[in-house]
């Protein structure tokens, strides 16, 4: 079902059906995000939740000045920032369980292949755990979310050529630091 109707239909008739396809729809990447910026898988869960009550309890302040996912990752931008203000301890990324990043492409050409795709995945949380937060933000948004520069630049609260600037120094940053920590 198309969006903007599934918004409507839980703004006008309070359906929850619909807010679940929105969650639906949005759970893996938000998780995802999450995820990325934690590493730690039950944390990203909390968060996650956090962030479809906040867009459950907030959906009447959406004004489709721009798109829902914009908005939906602002509120979870926002719940990110707050938790990297309280200074709770958080898992490396080191230490991260799951399947590689999204951004990571299976060969699928046997077990060897993929214990080295896996392998590349675990290098590319480590070195994107290594970043910066403001770079890291970036880089995650708009590689493995999908945002536009000017979609990040809503969520984060911040010019788009700050965005663009944080993605030029990411992309750097992630360059050196797999280029000085992969063996090859």
């Amino acid at each position: 079902m198309e969006e903007k109707l599934l918004i409507a239909k839980v703004l006008l008739l309070n359906d929850e059906k619909a807010f679940a396809q929105l969650v639906e729809r949005y759970q893996r990447p938000v998780r995802g995000f999450f995820l990325t910026q934690t590493g730690d898988p039950a944390l990203s869960d909390d968060l996650a939740q956090e962030t479809f009550i906040r867009v459950w309890e907030r959906l009447g302040s959406f004004r489709q000045l721009s798109g829902f996912s914009t908005w939906l990752y602002r509120i979870a931008y926002n719940l990110w920032y707050d938790e990297v203000r309280s200074r709770r301890p958080m898992l490396s990324l080191d230490d991260a369980e799951g399947p590689p990043l999204e951004a990571e492409i299976s060969l699928q050409a046997g077990q060897r292949d993929e214990n080295c795709e896996r392998e590349r995945a675990r290098w590319v949380r480590q070195a994107v755990a290594r970043m910066d937060e403001p770079e890291r933000t970036c880089i995650v948004l708009f590689y493995l979310q999908e945002q536009s520069t000017r979609a990040i630049a809503r969520i984060m609260d911040m010019p788009e050529g700050t965005v663009r600037s944080h993605l030029s120094r990411g992309r750097a940053k992630l360059k050196a630091i797999l280029e000085n920590n992969v063996p090859r």
